[in-house]
């Protein structure tokens, strides 16, 4: 069966959200996103969500396997009123769970204490469970890069709440740990206007500012690639001269990052057994209404995009089918390596990738970016990648990485 390596549950746990950052793939209809968020809180209200839960790990077999359970949507703070109910039945349920994750902006940082934070350490402290809330902050970089890709002010609300996370000091326990890890996400217009010693001096001082914190941060910017994106030639050359200013930053000036390498949104050329993410082998995405997910992307695209990778009722053909892209690696590696040898004999990329051993290297570079959902979105082929992601790395960028 196909749950049998399923460790992680991502629940689908809201639709709706507080800002309207400029690169996020979700479907900005507004009124789409609250009419499904208002169906995802009644799921929640009446208990049929966590039934439908219930129902599809029904044996002692697969609630044993869960380790992991993954609030993300929108804004997962959005419905953070009903986070403690629905925590503490699923805690009851999956009694080998020990790691509570979501992802937020944490612009409503005040919810977050009082509705995620205090409800989960009563919980360790009173059944004598330990548990890790991992959050993850959105956190694209200082304030003139920030406030760009999401509002003016933002920058500011964000380290207001890791302030206020770290003044939860009484909150600190031997079962109840918190982990916070950033995520900043840029895009090549950022790259553009970029400073990058200011850029990495913004997320140094902030690991070197908490670093003594009672909570595990991790503070230390490693940027992110909005993806798949329809990359041109010309960003392409933006990306590799960025790849270049960073390459070239005198590291005793941001010496919290030590030797780690400053971009790695990528695959290591070196590693063979780098692959695509979890989606579909060890977790899976379930919506309000029970319906099950290969990847969380797929349940919110909004009103166009609720097809493909949906289980449906036939769950093990269908994520049979997605099982076999994992394992049937020599397909995706030929139309990849086709598609980068025309782009280079079309000018697009550099000539160079018109040699064998050379596509093969930018294409392992790209494997671990490319994404067989956003190739569906875009082509309604899972094993055919777009292009943009070869002309980003395949225009000078793999040469500095």
């Amino acid at each position: 069966m196909f749950l049998d390596n399923i460790t992680t549950i991502n629940l689908h746990w809201s639709a709706d959200c507080n800002i309207a950052c400029k690169y996020c793939y979700i479907e900005k209809d507004k009124t789409y996103m609250v009419e499904l968020n208002n169906q995802i809180r009644e799921a929640l209200v009446d208990g049929s969500f966590i039934q439908h839960i219930q129902h599809i790990w029904s044996t002692p077999a697969l609630r044993n396997q869960i380790t992991a359970l993954y609030f993300q949507g929108a804004e997962p703070t959005v419905n953070a009123d009903l986070f403690a109910a629905t925590a503490y039945d699923l805690l009851d349920y999956f009694l080998n769970v020990n790691q509570i994750m979501f992802s937020t902006n944490a612009l409503l940082s005040i919810t977050l204490y009082k509705e995620f934070l205090l409800p989960l350490y009563k919980y360790c402290e009173e059944n004598a469970r330990e548990i890790t809330l991992t959050i993850q902050l959105s956190l694209d970089g200082p304030r003139w890069l920030n406030d760009e890709n999401r509002y003016p002010g933002a920058t500011a609300n964000t380290l207001r709440a890791i302030e206020e996370l770290n003044s939860f000091e009484y909150l600190k326990s031997e079962y109840f740990k918190i982990k916070v890890i950033l995520k900043p996400t840029i895009t090549i217009d950022n790259m553009r206007e970029m400073d990058v010693l200011e850029y990495f001096k913004f997320f140094n001082n902030l690991e070197q500012k908490y670093e003594n914190s009672w909570i595990e941060y991790h503070l230390l910017g490693f940027p992110t690639l909005v993806i798949p994106g329809d990359y041109t030639k010309e960003d392409g050359l933006v990306f590799s001269s960025w790849l270049k200013s960073i390459s070239e930053i005198d590291r005793k000036e941001i010496p919290a990052y030590g030797n780690e390498p400053l971009f790695h949104d990528c695959n290591d050329i070196y590693n063979p057994n780098y692959d695509t993410c979890s989606a579909g082998k060890t977790s899976i995405t379930i919506d309000f209404a029970g319906n099950l997910y290969i990847c969380t992307r797929i349940c919110r695209f909004g009103p166009s995009a609720h097809t493909m990778c949906s289980f449906g009722g036939d769950w093990d053909n269908k994520f049979r089918t997605f099982q076999e892209y994992h394992h049937n690696t020599e397909r995706r590696k030929q139309i990849a390596l086709d598609i980068i040898r025309k782009l280079a004999a079309q000018g697009e990329i550099d000539s160079c990738y018109t040699i064998d051993t050379e596509a093969e290297k930018l294409y392992n570079v790209t494997l671990g970016i490319l994404c067989p959902v956003e190739a569906y979105e875009y082509f309604h082929d899972m094993y055919r990648p777009h292009e943009g992601i070869f002309k980003l790395f395949g225009n000078g960028a793999l040469g500095q990485i």
